[in-house]
């Protein structure tokens, strides 16, 4: 339709088209006749079915937050940092409008309750679009690699979306949701009711970069009953270590007494690095030496507190972590340097 011509203002349509007009009309008279025919035509009303425009219409959306829960143990510690290949969101829609929208929003992650990183998404050049006339469950996969993504109907790179989780957060939300129609034409049908549904979750396989650092920390204790009556000078613990996460530990012992106090008069040393794991486990032999200058010291000792700790390299790069991973510390002797023996076991 050309201009000036349609819905040119609120309550006035033009319409400017050929009008044809078909019948019989009988005439008495002679054989000159001139026909004069004066037509009017008078509308009650007019009701509009669709209309073919660009339209701005309200969508409100909202997104319930993603609580983060049942983690492996050695990504609870506070001085976990994590630098993941390739974290994703999944964002799930279905439009039934025939209107293309642009969605975006501001990813933010909290841990106990304070914002951790916020990190836009759907920004240009990187939109998040929405397509109409889709009633069905359409995927976007927001993530940080600049690939597709199998399974998703459409990708949007986010470079920066690991700062979300580099310290790992307890809850996810996504604030600030912009959802406007697209600058395009489009053909809405009267009187019907559109629904734009969105939903989302995260995937993130443990598939570290270097520079990922995990931290695990425990206690052995309640020996205090087995040698309180020793008067020694020097104590060395003997263990197993069972690793199946791929990463070397280093560990570090403290000795503490019955209150879980360290006792920094008894110096401790540990034999070796903890390797690196496979699916079956692989076994590090550790002696962990104890020593002090007063033998009364060793009276108040009930045991160590330790932490392992692991920085991906470039030789464990892109190796992936799972929650049924471990490390295991067993067959731990105490041995006295001159003989007395004692099983912990």
């Amino acid at each position: 339709m050309g201009a000036g011509k349609g819905l040119v203002a609120p309550g006035h349509l033009v319409i400017a088209d050929d009008i044809k007009i078909s019948g019989t009309s009988t005439t008495a008279g002679g054989s000159a006749i001139q026909m004069i025919m004066n037509t009017e035509f008078k509308i009650d009303g007019i009701q509009l079915t669709q209309v073919t425009a660009k339209v701005d219409p309200e969508i409100n959306v909202s997104i319930d937050p993603i609580a983060i829960n049942n983690l492996p143990d050695f990504l609870k510690d506070e001085q976990v940092r994590i630098d993941m290949t390739d974290p994703k969101i999944y964002l799930t829609v279905s439009n039934t409008s025939p209107v293309e929208i642009n969605f975006s929003g501001v990813l933010k992650s909290y841990k106990n309750g304070q914002l951790i990183a916020s990190v836009p998404v759907g920004q240009a050049p990187n939109l998040i679009t929405i397509p109409g006339d889709q009633p069905n469950d359409y995927i976007i996969c927001l993530h940080r690699l600049n690939e597709d993504v199998e399974g998703a109907d459409a990708c949007v790179t986010v470079e920066n979306l690991n700062d979300l989780i580099e310290t790992i957060p307890d809850e996810i939300r996504m604030d600030n949701i912009e959802a406007k129609a697209a600058d395009k034409r489009c053909t809405i049908v009267l009187g019907s009711t559109y629904n734009v549904k969105t939903d989302y979750e995260i995937n993130a396989p443990l598939q570290f970069n270097e520079g990922t650092n995990i931290v695990y920390s425990d206690i052995l204790n309640d020996w205090n009953k087995d040698i309180k009556d020793l008067s020694v000078k020097e104590l060395v613990v003997s263990m197993e270590a069972t690793n199946t996460i791929p990463l070397t530990m280093d560990m570090t012992v403290n000795a503490i007494d019955k209150d879980g106090k360290v006792l920094d008069e008894i110096s401790t040393t540990v034999s070796s690095k903890i390797a690196a794991g496979t699916d079956k486990g692989v076994v590090t032999p550790l002696e962990i030496t104890l020593k002090a200058t007063d033998t009364n010291v060793f009276k108040q000792l009930d045991g160590l507190s330790y932490e392992v700790a692991a920085t991906s390299s470039a030789e464990t790069s892109g190796k992936i972590l799972n929650k049924n991973q471990y490390l295991r510390l067993d067959k731990m002797v105490i041995k006295v340097k001159g003989g007395v023996t004692v099983d912990m076991n």
